[in-house]
């Protein structure tokens, strides 16, 4: 597994880091090897460590823990490792949003330029 950057989460015994895809407010989401269910997931943590910010996030994950719908990721477990928390959830793959919405507004701008 290779060396992260410091400051970022460097995975656990059981979860493998395999790459950052995205950070947030108040914490980062990173692809993950889950090694006891053989299964790649979505892990996401919290950057700060304050009680406040930890209350909020176990707060988001109890909030959504039971909600079930095709159109949203399945959250699976939180867990706490020394002082770091994090949960997991379903990956979904899918592209970068600012980079879809940039290309549509590319394609509506060349139509627009075009006259069509």
């Amino acid at each position: 597994m290779p060396t992260p950057d410091p400051g970022e989460f460097p995975g656990t015994t059981r979860f493998e880091i395999r790459r950052r895809l995205g950070a947030g407010g108040y914490g980062v989401v990173y692809e993950a090897l889950d090694r006891t269910h053989g299964e790649v997931v979505a892990l996401k943590t919290l950057r700060e460590r304050d009680p406040e910010a930890l209350y909020r996030f176990k707060r988001e994950f109890r909030a959504l823990a039971d909600v079930h719908h095709e159109n949203l990721a399945r959250l699976h477990e939180l867990h706490s490792e020394g002082d770091q928390w994090f949960f997991t959830m379903e990956l979904v793959d899918g592209h970068d949003f600012l980079a879809a919405v940039l290309a549509i507004a590319c394609i509506a701008l060349f139509h627009w330029i075009r006259g069509y």
